[in-house]
């Protein structure tokens, strides 16, 4: 990550898959709409905050590894 470090809010959908919501350079400005998210009904658990670079692929790649683990987390608590 080369730059300014870019906040992402991330949401879980009920596959278990995480895509994006909103993001800025503020970390600040995220944690506010987490907090936003989490007054509509939103449960803090199905929510996380990535720090990559700003750009759409370094977002992306930071998506794919948090959806990668999710999986594998998934298949490994199956019997």
């Amino acid at each position: 990550m080369a730059g300014r470090p870019y906040y992402t809010l991330v949401t879980r959908d009920g596959d278990g898959l995480w895509s994006p919501q909103f993001g800025d350079f503020a970390l600040s400005v995220v944690q506010d709409e987490l907090s936003d998210y989490r007054e509509h009904g939103h449960r803090r658990c199905n929510m996380r905050i990535l720090c990559t670079g700003a750009t759409q692929a370094e977002i992306d790649a930071g998506v794919d590894q948090l959806n990668s683990t999710s999986r594998l987390q998934l298949e490994a608590s199956r019997p």
